[in-house]
């Protein structure tokens, strides 16, 4: 299960720098299927999978602290998007998108940060 974070955390990385080098790749695909079932139901499912996973090997990691509030937080997030709803999802990640580049930049960075420290933690 390790490995399997570590290729999350590559993954993220990689969207990340992809985001702060062209950021239509990106948001352009998520603007497309905003309104789409799959995108709210993959952000829940995303994060109670990764969340789950993280507070599962946490035990594994460098700062098992850290990586147990991280996977909790994920989860807590999943439950948040559960409580907010499919129309205000949608309403959020549209407002984010018309913020175009200046939120694809920092949370491009925060990706390529976040990725690498999960990789890091569990080298």
């Amino acid at each position: 299960m390790v490995g399997l974070v570590k290729l999350l955390g590559l993954l993220m990385v990689s969207v990340g720098v992809l985001a702060l080098l062209k950021p239509a790749a990106v948001f352009g695909p998520l603007r497309r299927n905003a309104g789409r079932p799959v995108v709210y139901i993959g952000a829940v499912l995303g994060r109670l999978v990764f969340g789950a996973l993280l507070v599962i090997v946490s035990d594994q990691a460098k700062h098992p602290v850290l990586i147990d509030l991280l996977g909790w937080l994920l989860l807590v997030s999943a439950v948040a998007l559960v409580v907010m709803g499919r129309a205000r999802f949608e309403r959020l990640v549209c407002w984010v998108l018309d913020k175009g580049r200046s939120v694809a930049r920092p949370g491009g960075m925060a990706a390529v940060l976040l990725g690498g420290y999960l990789v890091y933690a569990f080298s």
